[in-house]
């Protein structure tokens, strides 16, 4: 069932890892408007090399007839500062690298050009409820940045950033206009950002993410 705390992005300590074939992490809830509670995470990872340690997790519905939760993992990274934050004011990114894009799941848009579909995704990162992805990709042959919003598994959308040229302004402006569509239409859906591994993300991207004032935290793929 929902709750007030659906959505809500806080820190886990991780208490014991579990045989459950899908939620495999039993954690305490250490931050945010939950604190002690029990959350079992939704983890497909090499769960042994998280024990005892604290992560970032999405809340989920409430366990039935239960005061505990269920959640998904986010990161094992967690930023200076953070505690916990609704999901209209997160912004998660990963990168998809070249075991991601080998994946069969993934969706050829046209020659030498691999882009994840949202099930792709779901393969690597598991960001909880997620509608709408921003994917960042390199089109060699153009030394171009280009951005495409992946919609309902299989379909693209391009809309009217499709190629970008590596402007920091415009790829602020692709950033800015898939957030304002997230805010009018998806709710407490995770806000997503990927970023083909190809591009210089840390002169091209990553600052852009910062400037646009959400709480900016790197997911950690599980596989």
């Amino acid at each position: 069932m929902k709750h007030v705390n659906f959505g809500q992005f806080v820190i886990a300590e991780i208490s014991d890892v579990v045989s459950n074939s899908e939620y495999k992490l039993n954690t305490k809830i250490k931050t945010g408007n939950a604190i002690d509670r029990v959350c079992l995470v939704d983890f497909f990872g090499e769960r042994d090399k998280l024990k005892n340690k604290e992560i970032i997790v999405r809340l989920d519905n409430l366990k039935k007839d239960s005061d505990d939760y269920f959640g998904f993992f986010v990161s094992d990274e967690i930023p200076i500062n953070f505690e916990f934050c609704s999901p209209q004011k997160v912004l998660l990114y990963g990168f998809w690298d070249e075991k991601m894009r080998r994946n069969p799941l993934a969706l050829r848009k046209r020659k030498n050009d691999l882009l994840p579909t949202l099930k792709n995704l779901r393969k690597f990162y598991e960001p909880g409820r997620m509608n709408l992805n921003l994917h960042f990709y390199y089109n060699k042959k153009e030394d171009a940045v280009l951005a495409v919003k992946l919609v309902n598994e299989r379909k693209l959308h391009t809309e009217s950033f499709s190629k970008l040229m590596g402007s920091r302004l415009h790829i602020f402006d692709a950033l800015r206009k898939y957030l304002d569509d997230m805010d009018d239409n998806q709710g407490s859906c995770s806000r997503v950002v990927t970023i083909d591994d190809r591009i210089n993300s840390e002169d091209r991207v990553l600052p852009q993410l910062y400037e646009t004032g959400y709480e900016v935290i790197k997911m950690t793929p599980q596989q």
